[in-house]
């Protein structure tokens, strides 16, 4: 599995459309629905998002 599909995996897994993580991240939701579609790879800002989400969701559960 490589860094996209873990990544597109996690957030599946939080169940965050791409607009929730516009809200929660400050990254546009079009560029969140390209990286889930794998139309674009994700970035050192998007993985350092999806790593602050991950851990206040596993803090939180």
């Amino acid at each position: 599995m490589d860094l996209q599909e873990r990544l597109k995996a996690l957030i599946d897994h939080a169940e965050f459309t791409p607009t929730e993580l516009e809200r929660k991240t400050g990254i546009d939701r079009m560029r969140w629905s390209n990286i889930k579609r794998r139309h674009v790879h994700a970035g050192a800002p998007e993985i350092k998002a999806v790593g602050k989400l991950g851990r206040s969701m596993l803090i939180g559960s």
